[in-house]
């Protein structure tokens, strides 16, 4: 043993990359892979000293730090945690909490500490996360199987592989693990803790497996993501084997919540940024291309304004003889006095307006499952043949956008792509939901350079509807989605500050496929600010730090006397519609009992 005093405890925490790391007397921070890494991670445990397998990593994941602890350390409890998941040891079948820090108030909340600590353990043998519904990302209505789960996000050979070999060396244990496989919940992330005994029976008993396995399965053509084969499979494995020692050695079980932390600290200094942008929206007024760039917006009636202010910041961002036009996508609902109004933000530049009515039944057959997001939104879908030959690409951009720099930095050359656009907040998960190739990066399509030329090659309607009806049921972000299957590593990725999301603002808890460098470099100077989410800088509880940026350009547009001086009246107006609608709900809800009291009132009066 290298750690050769008994201690109580041995939490162990996983650590594979730089950022935040905690450590005290109960949790160790564990570098995982480090016999591979590049360079090595400061106050933390080596998992490649002792005994080791830390040059599995690559396949074993968090299970190189869990065979480090079964042969190097000696304690009573033993427990694996991640990063940015640990088990809260103040709720018992709870389900999930976000920390942002390990400040001394955070570690009494979530019970980061031996008496907390101590009293569960004292009631219990073995500690795991919540058994979740089995689902992909997003789709909690689409329950399935751990099998048929494994079957669509991995290889089901190697799942078989190993129930087989479950099947041979541990027949008294393979029941549970079929009932496990076949069943509807899992426990995710191998994140647990254990008493000592019934630690090492689990340890004695999966790595045999894996290892057994690990010589009949080829990862040669898997991608790094399924090459983490060996953690994806001690997944199933390891609530199936709680589940046996349960039942056969009455090894007292319970779950607790996760607490996910989210370490990249966002930018709230909006002054600062504000004044950057002031500064960049000067200097990016000097750049002239001879080109007619073409941007275009897609509105209903109701977003005119912010259309309006999107417009006068994008006309302030550029040179005055800027060749320029703005394309309006809009239905029936767009007013001819918001047309004019729109239509006037462009007087005394060399930018014109052009509206396009769009017909929108076409679209009746995509999903509107997005509350805060129009159908308009779908007309993006139809640009191809909504823009006349002559325009071969256009910048497409979403309403809800304030823009500081020159439009006309991302007026690219495509060259074969269907498109440019910027990742997404989330987009990691969007793209593991979609079953999207590891190659391809999930962008948001708010800001979007697309390649008309490119798609009019193309039976573009066709390449749409089949990339929906073939995901019917995995579409959760209508267009967006479309877009991403459609254009799969046949999209160019645009720097992140030509798409700035509301996340980089606050606290993101998502997984996205960009840096924390990227993040903070695209967050303190953005190109283009996008206040995606439902929190849009015209609602009175709007808490982003650059929405004062959306009221100042909307001050200038004819919309001005819905602006600024008016927010306080405007949060009184939306006081009063929630109350309002308040009271209309409770008298919908209170309307059967009245009926019935008054039915009972006249009964009673005729007897």
């Amino acid at each position: 043993m290298i750690d050769a005093t008994t201690r109580k405890y041995a939490f162990f925490v996983c650590h594979h990359k730089s950022g935040q790391i905690y450590r005290d007397d109960i949790f160790r921070p564990i570098h995982v892979g480090a016999a591979t890494a590049s360079r090595e991670l400061a106050d933390c445990v080596r998992d490649d000293t002792g005994e080791n397998i830390s040059q599995k990593n690559a396949s074993f994941c968090e299970l190189t730090a869990l065979y480090w602890m079964w042969k190097n350390v000696d304690a009573q409890y033993y427990g694996l945690f991640h990063y940015r998941r640990l088990l809260n040891f103040k709720r018992l079948h709870s389900r999930t909490l976000h920390f942002h820090d390990f400040s001394s108030k955070q570690l009494e909340e979530l019970g980061w500490n031996d008496s907390a600590i101590s009293a569960i353990c004292g009631k219990y043998d073995i500690v795991t996360s919540p058994r979740w519904n089995v689902h992909p990302v997003g789709l909690n209505r689409m329950i399935m199987t751990n099998y048929e789960f494994y079957a669509r996000e991995h290889h089901i050979g190697d799942l078989d592989i190993v129930l087989e070999l479950v099947k041979e060396q541990s027949p008294d244990v393979y029941p549970y693990v079929l009932r496990y496989v076949h069943g509807k919940q899992c426990t995710f992330a191998n994140i647990a803790v254990m008493r000592k005994d019934y630690f090492e029976q689990y340890a004695s008993w999966l790595f045999p497996i894996l290892f057994a396995a690990e010589q009949k399965i080829d990862t040669s053509s898997y991608d790094p993501h399924q090459k983490r084969v060996f953690g994806f499979l001690s997944e199933r494995l390891c609530g199936a084997y709680i589940d046996y020692l349960q039942a056969t050695q009455n090894a007292r079980v319970t779950q607790l919540g996760v607490a996910f932390g989210a370490f990249a600290k966002p930018v709230t200094d909006g002054a600062l940024v504000l004044n950057t942008i002031a500064e960049q929206v000067a200097r990016a007024q000097e750049l002239l291309i001879a080109e007619r760039v073409h941007v275009t917006f897609a509105i209903d009636n109701n977003y005119a304004p912010h259309c309006g202010a999107a417009i006068a910041s994008l006309i302030g961002a550029i040179h005055p003889r800027q060749p320029l036009t703005i394309h309006i996508l809009h239905d029936d609902s767009l007013s001819e006095k918001n047309q004019l109004r729109l239509a006037s933000l462009t007087r005394e530049t060399a930018a014109t307006v052009e509206f396009v009515d769009v017909d929108s039944r076409s679209l009746e057959i995509f999903p509107d499952n997005r509350a805060h997001i129009s159908r308009a939104t779908y007309f993006r879908l139809m640009l191809h043949k909504l823009l006349p030959e002559t325009v071969e690409k256009t910048i497409y951009i979403d309403a809800d956008v304030i823009l500081a720099d020159n439009i006309c930095k991302i007026w690219l050359d495509l060259d074969d792509r269907f498109a440019a656009a910027c990742a997404d907040e989330g987009g990691v998960l969007q793209s593991r939901r979609l079953g999207l190739p590891i190659t391809h990066s999930y962008f948001n399509a708010g800001v979007c350079v697309f390649n008309l030329k490119k798609l009019r090659g193309i039976d573009a309607d066709a390449l749409y509807l089949t990339a929906y009806l073939d995901n019917k049921a995995l579409i959760t972000l209508q267009d967006q989605d479309i877009l991403n299957i459609a254009f799969r590593n046949s999209a160019l990725e645009l720097p992140l500050r030509w798409n700035a999301n509301a996340r980089l603002y606050r606290w993101n808890d998502l997984d996205y496929r960009y840096s924390e460098e990227e993040a903070q470099a695209a967050a303190l100077k953005p190109g283009l600010i996008h206040f995606t989410d439902s929190s849009k800088p015209w609602h009175s509880h709007c808490q982003h730090p650059l929405a004062p940026l959306y009221w100042q350009w909307r001050q200038t547009t004819p919309w001005a006397r819905r602006g600024v001086q008016n927010i306080r009246l405007f949060s009184v107006r939306a006081m009063i519609d929630r109350i309002l609608s308040a009271g209309r709900r409770l008298e919908q809800d209170f309307r059967p009992y009245l009926k019935a009291l008054k039915l009972r009132f006249q009964e009673k009066q005729r007897r």
